[in-house]
């Protein structure tokens, strides 16, 4: 179901545009009937690097092309495979997946790649939308918190270093402190 979709378009989003492209491609003609009315297109951000290498004024293009393939243009890929058929059907739900960090930067303004990829994946949701909408299709973007990944991990010992706090305190006061349940979301969870 919904479940598959997810875990295929997530394991071809982690090498690269291409495999996500190949996604789709097998969504479409494939495996999507199977599952017609629900997509959960969310690409991992999984980046190795410190928020040093990842300022808004000194961004590599190779990491910015890389986190926007791997999250905005993965996301747009999946839609536009299983986008036909829900028009075809007059009906189906699309959920992209964004982050707090499309909403607002950083404090120190690391991360701008990721953040800016997000804040896309959001207004792309937008006109998806209007787009959709006459078709009986309806998209939402979703903002889960905090999830779980190896960026996340490594980010707490460079944010308590930063701090001067320990890294319990990270996590309960500044990454957990504004989510509900004071808990990380795990990816599996997303995929449920």
């Amino acid at each position: 179901g919904p479940r598959q979709c997810w875990h295929i378009a997530r394991a071809a989003s982690a090498n690269d545009a291409r495999a996500a492209r190949g996604a789709a491609s097998f969504l479409r003609e494939v495996g999507w009937r199977e599952f017609s009315t629900h997509l959960l297109a969310h690409f991992p951000h999984i980046v190795d690097c410190r928020p040093i290498d990842t300022k808004a004024s000194t961004l590599s293009s190779d990491l910015l092309h890389l986190v926007t393939e791997m999250n905005y243009y993965g996301t747009v890929y999946c839609v536009n495979a299983v986008a036909p058929i829900m028009k075809a059907q007059r009906g189906g739900k699309i959920v992209t997946v964004s982050s707090v960090a499309g909403l607002s930067p950083s404090i120190d303004g690391g991360y701008a790649h990721y953040g800016a990829a997000k804040a896309a994946i959001l207004h792309y949701t937008r006109y998806l939308a209007q787009d959709l909408g006459p078709y009986g299709i309806t998209a939402n973007c979703i903002f889960p918190g905090y999830v779980f990944t190896p960026l996340v991990e490594k980010q707490i010992p460079d944010t308590a270093k930063a701090r001067g706090i320990s890294e319990e305190e990270v996590m309960r006061d500044v990454l957990l402190a504004a989510q509900p349940t004071k808990r990380f979301v795990t990816t599996e969870e997303l995929a449920a």
